[in-house]
C-alpha cells in the first residue's frame, strides 16, 4: 500500500490505459496529487511505480 508523505494518508493510482506513459497518484486524506508524463530513465520512483501497476494488471487478468 502507498502511503502519502504529506499526512500518511492511503494513495490512489489513477493510470490511463490508453496512455503508457501517465500516472496519476493522489492522496484519499489530504487531496495532494502528483503526475507522471513521459518519465525519463533517471526518475526510480515513477519506473518504480510503473513496474508495481504492470504487474498488478497481470496478476488481476490471470485471476479471470
Amino acid at each position: 500500500m502507498l502511503t502519502c508523505k504529506k499526512c500518511r494518508g492511503r494513495v490512489f493510482v489513477d493510470r490511463m490505459y490508453n496512455a503508457e506513459n501517465h500516472i496519476e497518484i493522489f492522496c484519499i486524506v489530504c487531496g495532494s496529487r502528483k503526475f507522471y508524463h513521459n518519465f525519463a530513465q533517471d526518475d526510480k520512483e515513477a519506473l518504480w511505480l510503473m513496474a508495481m501497476e504492470k504487474m498488478r494488471a497481470k496478476l488481476s487478468i490471470s485471476q479471470w
